[in-house]
Order: C-alpha cells, then sequence, then structure tokens
C-alpha cells in the first residue's frame, strides 16, 4: 500500500488527478447508478405513491361527508313535503272544505250574499280552488272571520279583497265585503298524466308550425 502511495506521489499533477478519479470517483459513480440511485427512484415513487392514495382518501372522505350532508337535506325535504302534503287537501277533502270556509262566514257574524267556486286552475302537480265571496257584516266581524280563515289546518288565501257601500244598520257600521278565498289541492296521479300528455301535445304542434 506505501508503494502504491509513493507511486502515486511520484506522479504529475495530472496523472494523480487520473488515478483518484479512477479510484474513488468512478466507483461512487457506478454505486450511484446502480445502487442509491435504484433506491432515490423507488422512494420517489413511493412517495409519490402516498400522495396519490391520501389524495383519493380526502376525496372520497369529502365525498362520505357531501353524502351525509346530502342524505340530512333529503331528509329535510321529505319533511317539509308530508308538511306540504298535510296541508292541502285532496279532491275528496274540497267540498268539505269550503263548507267549512262557510260555517266560518256564519260563525262570524256575517250574512252571506255569494259563496261560489270558480273554477280550478291547474298547475303542474297541484290546483289552485277559488271560491268567491260575497258577504255583509260589521269591519269588526270581516276581521274575525279573516283570523278564522288564517287558523284553518289547511292552507286558504284570501285576496282580491273589496269593502263597500257602507250603511248605519241597528247603530251599526255595515259593509259589504267582496274577497277570493283560493285554497289548494294536490293532483292525482292519473291528472298529472293528463297536463304532461297536454304539454307535449302542445310542443309537437308548435314545432310542426314552425
Amino acid at each position: 500500500m506505501k508503494d502504491f502511495f509513493k507511486n502515486i506521489l511520484a506522479r504529475s499533477l495530472a496523472q494523480k488527478i487520473a488515478i483518484i478519479g479512477a479510484t474513488f470517483i468512478i466507483p461512487f459513480l457506478l454505486f450511484w447508478q446502480y445502487g442509491l440511485s435504484k433506491d432515490l427512484k423507488k422512494q420517489t415513487s413511493l412517495e409519490e405513491e402516498i400522495d396519490i392514495k391520501t389524495s383519493k382518501i380526502v376525496y372520497q372522505g369529502k365525498l362520505a361527508n357531501n353524502l351525509v350532508k346530502a342524505k340530512k337535506e333529503l331528509a329535510e325535504l321529505e319533511k317539509k313535503l308530508n308538511v306540504a302534503v298535510s296541508e292541502l287537501p285532496d279532491s275528496k277533502e274540497i267540498p268539505e272544505l269550503l263548507s267549512q270556509i262557510s260555517t266560518l262566514v256564519k260563525e262570524s257574524g256575517l250574512e252571506i250574499e255569494l259563496f261560489q267556486p270558480t273554477g280550478e286552475e291547474l298547475m303542474d302537480f297541484y290546483a289552485k280552488v277559488p271560491v268567491s265571496i260575497h258577504m255583509k257584516g260589521t269591519f269588526h266581524q270581516m276581521l274575525k272571520f279573516f283570523e278564522k280563515v288564517g287558523n284553518l289546518q289547511r292552507i286558504v288565501n284570501i285576496n282580491a279583497i273589496k269593502m263597500y257601500n257602507p250603511e248605519i244598520v241597528e247603530n251599526k257600521m255595515v259593509i259589504t265585503t267582496e274577497c277570493v278565498a283560493t285554497t289548494f289541492r294536490f293532483l292525482s296521479e292519473e291528472e298529472r298524466e293528463k297536463i304532461k300528455e297536454a304539454k307535449e301535445a302542445e310542443k309537437s304542434k308548435s314545432k310542426k308550425r314552425r
């Protein structure tokens, strides 16, 4: 070994650099290429795989959270729908509801001059059921009637209110009031299907005209 180093020291600077490079650098490069480099590549590959799997886990976690949230929102909507359904009568209950409104007019001390359904207005899944009402009584009696209607379990809207022809009757100011009481009902499956068919037929006619 001493002779080896003496031999190196006796050589020129260029030769010394070449010998050192051949002795130390080349083996290191070979080790890098065939040993350490492969390990680093494997490590990098594993790190990338971990990142991908972590991203998938995070994404799936978000999906799971969104799914739970969506289920809760759906449950809330179903509750609201059930409440809405309970407040809208079906076709069998409409006569009873109208009779109930008529009774409320009398219970409020009002005199009925007209109580007439004016025909249903069909929508996509429900129908409007308006009733034209003409009645006479004091302003206080009118308010009492409107309050009673507002306390009904079923939905009944009062609109198009007109008050006119005030007159004194037995020392009381009596007025004539006209209004429209509108309730609603869900359409049956058969009725919804007919409406759908009618709309499709209308669309088909419109396309032919073009």
